[in-house]
């Protein structure tokens, strides 16, 4: 409101006005009523900006509501456009409106008409609400509106009497205070969307993970009853195996943007030929492209192919796009890979002409679990992490992405680095196979306290002719290697989580033994940790080895050979 359009007030009366002054008169009479009501308007004028009277049985208003602007009174009513003696709710309801969306709901809830009546009956008399408004300039600042209750000794009406502190300008110590409830507000609203996001992700992860292990129980049954039927069996333990790759794949993509999203994936620069690794990428998905019917092309054309860059992490960010492009690429469509070069940024391209996807899902096309069709309408299997994981790690790589896509008719997704040439020769890679040592008369204690997890690697231990003994937990593990002689066991393979004593605690244990042939033996963990943190400590404790659950078994024999 500006100042020149408020209309001053008459001096007032003694009597009517100030219903508070009620007691006073009944009890020391007129005359010291209007030498107490004086002294009260004087106060109200020196400590208040606004103030003014109402009766709160009857909804109304008082004599007449002021406003003090540089010590002068004002007429709220006039400048506003209510009239005299209005309803106090519409009073409130006009300045309530004013304040921010923030505010309000707080202060129409504390100056609705039930709330007074049950602090009167609670026997609050002084009531105090603080919020923020704005001055006559706009200025943000704080008030503190008091509520004084009290019943008129004549007709019985809850009455009231408010008054608003002198509003002060947005100080140092105010902005601080209104910061600290702005963020303290972020906070919740950011509790809340993570709890939220939280329940998405579970209900997610219970749908992904249920779909393909209902195929791999399903599967099971089709075995089981039929053990007899070559065909049926050969054909359904494929369908199994490919469940199971389905859900491995979920599994290492959860595990990857947990390590990313924890700050734990770490960058490895090293020299990477880039024209070899395309080459490797259309290896990969030549055959399954060409079986499904899709057209795959790669492009590279580039002047400096040899770079300084984390190739596992590069690789990963190719395998989720090109293997995005050839899930939603149908028969007869086409895909493409494309790097080039423009100075030291490299652009890498792939391209399909797929499904696509609408303008809305694009939006959020790179949050995890997003997918604009399930599993069941689409009729492709996916998580909806390999986008969000690509962002991630490009992100993380200093890189930025681009993203172009229309439905029904195609998508293209552009990644682009900038990388520092290599101006050395990178060695090439020994691919010849290594002949494996036989493990026959070898020895090997399985620590597994799963009993279906022991039963397969006791099986697969067998088969690579290994004598074979099993330990429940690391306490047995460990009393075995005590009780036995040197050479006795070639090697052990250790499970990290286990009841009563775990695979670090064993593996210490036997470490610490006084025979320093025993101490020695090879101990290679086998575990579902797959973290780097997990490896880091497994071989901190005195593991020479470490593979993850599902056992490859072409890297777990690599890896035992080194000891046998």
């Amino acid at each position: 409101m500006q100042k020149d359009t408020l209309s001053t007030v008459s001096p007032r009366k003694t009597g009517e006005e100030w219903k508070l002054m009620n007691k006073i008169e009944h009890v020391f009479g007129p005359e010291m009523f209007n030498i107490r009501e004086e002294l009260l308007i004087s106060a109200l004028s020196a400590c208040s900006g606004v103030y003014y009277d109402f009766n709160v049985t009857k909804d109304v208003i008082l004599g007449t509501p002021v406003q003090i602007v540089d010590g002068v009174e004002y007429a709220i009513h006039e400048t506003i456009g209510l009239p005299e003696h209005c309803p106090f709710t519409r009073m409130i309801q006009y300045w309530g409106n004013r304040l921010d969306l923030s505010e309000r709901k707080a202060y129409f809830r504390f100056f609705a008409l039930d709330h007074l009546k049950k602090c009167f009956e609670k026997g609050d008399r002084h009531i105090v609400h603080t919020y923020w408004t704005h001055d006559i300039l706009d200025n943000p600042m704080l008030a503190e509106q008091h509520i004084l209750l009290y019943s008129d000794v004549k007709s019985g009406d809850l009455l009231g009497l408010t008054y608003i502190k002198d509003l002060k300008p947005l100080d140092e110590l105010v902005q601080k205070e209104k910061e600290a409830r702005l963020t303290a507000e972020k906070a919740l609203e950011e509790a809340q969307t993570a709890s939220q996001v939280k329940t998405d992700f579970l209900l997610n992860m219970s749908h992904d993970i249920r779909t393909p292990m209902n195929a791999i129980v399903g599967f099971a049954d089709v075995i089981a009853k039929n053990s007899g039927n070559e065909k049926i069996v050969s054909d359904s333990v494929k369908k199994l195996q490919a469940s199971c790759g389905v859900l491995m794949e979920l599994i290492n993509n959860v595990l990857e943007l947990s390590r990313i999203e924890s700050g734990k994936t770490k960058i490895v620069y090293a020299p990477i030929d880039l024209s070899l690794l395309s080459k490797e990428i259309f290896d990969m998905f030549d055959a399954g492209m060409r079986k499904k019917g899709v057209a795959f092309n790669v492009n590279c054309n580039l002047q400096d192919n040899v770079v300084m860059c984390d190739r596992l992490r590069l690789n990963q960010i190719f395998i989720n796009l090109v293997g995005n492009a050839e899930k939603f690429t149908p028969a007869g469509g086409s895909v493409i890979f494309s790097a080039t070069q423009n100075g030291d940024e490299y652009v890498f391209v792939v391209g399909d002409t797929g499904i696509g996807m609408s303008e809305e899902f694009q939006k959020t096309a790179f949050e995890s679990f997003e997918r604009e069709q399930t599993t069941t309408q689409s009729g492709v299997t996916g998580s909806g992490l390999g986008l969000a994981i690509v962002r991630k790690l490009t992100l993380l790589m200093g890189g930025e992405m681009e993203l172009r896509s229309q439905k029904n008719v195609g998508t293209e997704i552009t990644v682009k680095f900038r990388l520092e040439k290599y101006d050395g020769q990178i060695q090439p890679e020994d691919k010849k196979a290594e002949q494996l040592p036989s493990f026959k008369g070898k020895r090997v204690l399985l620590v597994e306290d799963n009993e279906l997890n022991r039963e397969l690697a006791f099986d697969f231990l067998l088969d690579l002719d290994f004598d074979v003994e099993t330990a429940e937990n690391g306490q047995i593990a460990v009393e075995k290697v005590v009780s036995s002689q040197a050479g006795y066991y070639d090697l052990i393979l250790m499970d990290i989580q286990m009841p009563v004593l775990d695979g670090y605690d064993a593996t210490k244990q036997i470490r610490a033994l006084e025979d320093k042939a025993l101490a020695s033996i090879p101990i290679v963990a086998m575990t579902a940790n797959a973290f780097d943190e997990d490896r880091a400590k497994a071989l901190a404790c005195g593991m020479n080895e470490y593979v993850t659950k599902p056992i490859d078994a072409t890297q777990l024999i690599q890896k035992i050979s080194r000891f046998l």
